[in-house]
């Protein structure tokens, strides 16, 4: 399952809680209606963020990447924190 599929999956189930949850933000209420409305994919294109303009962030201090979490999560599981590593990412084959 593509992480864009997920996400359209997600983002229908939470519709159906709007009106009940004052809390969701606005990018679920948007991501609602481009699912409901047949461009999600347009939207969720959006929040993409290519090799070239991340590395371009990254150099001005636009993005910064944040591992703690994944740090964290290693640490629980006893595995051995690696180091980031820049380059392109590989795509698990099934």
């Amino acid at each position: 399952m593509t992480l864009l599929v997920r996400d359209e999956g997600k983002f229908a189930v939470w519709g159906s809680t709007l009106d009940a949850d004052a809390e969701a933000g606005e990018h679920v209420r948007a991501a609602n209606v481009a699912v409901r409305e047949g461009h999600f994919r347009a939207h969720y294109d959006r929040y993409l963020v290519d090799e070239r303009t991340l590395a371009n962030g990254l150099g001005e201090g636009a993005f910064a990447i944040d591992t703690r979490l994944r740090d964290a999560l290693r640490r629980l599981a006893g595995t051995e924190e690696r180091p980031l590593r820049a380059g392109p990412r590989r795509r698990r084959t099934p």
